[in-house]
């Protein structure tokens, strides 16, 4: 059996909201998206955080 490069190391993709680069393998979600070339819309675990952390403080406000 002959495996591609992108099925055993994965693909570089770009948090949508910082721009870090993340590395992602074909058992991610969002693989199959990026391989046919389309822009899958990525945030990365400290920018879900960030956006948890003030949607909290947001319904607390209120």
């Amino acid at each position: 059996m002959i495996m591609r490069l992108e099925e055993v190391c994965g693909m570089e993709i770009r948090c949508a909201l910082c721009g870090k680069k993340m590395e992602i393998n074909k058992m991610d979600k969002n693989f199959a998206a990026a391989k046919r070339g389309e822009n899958p819309v990525v945030v990365c675990p400290m920018c879900q955080r960030s956006a948890m952390f003030e949607a909290k403080k947001q319904v607390e406000k209120e």
